[in-house]
């Protein structure tokens, strides 16, 4: 009959699903560990970056950033090079990229 249905391997469904959440939330927390752990080496500053990422990711609206005189300078300067056409090379990104070991 219906048995087969609720019963698998000896275990009933609900025992399954409940299995199947610890399991879940083991390797959720060792992912989460894993990235804690790499992102502790970063520099403080890639740190909040970081976790403004992952909030603004699971839904916590984060403040702006507040740039600081020399950050608006190198904005201001970026955004100039940008508008004469002076773009980074696809090798000068893929250097950038390798540098930050990705």
């Amino acid at each position: 009959g219906f048995r087969g249905l609720f019963v698998v391997g000896g275990h009933s469904i609900r025992q399954l699903v409940r299995a199947m959440h610890q399991q879940t939330e083991l390797t959720m927390k060792r992912l989460l560990e894993e990235g804690f752990s790499k992102i502790s080496g970063l520099p403080e500053s890639e740190q909040d970056d970081l976790a403004r990422t992952l909030l603004e990711l699971a839904g916590i609206d984060q403040p702006p950033i507040q740039l600081t005189a020399a950050e608006k300078a190198d904005l201001s300067e970026a955004e100039a090079e940008i508008a004469r056409g002076e773009l980074a090379s696809a090798d000068e990104v893929r250097a950038i990229w390798a540098n930050h070991g990705l």
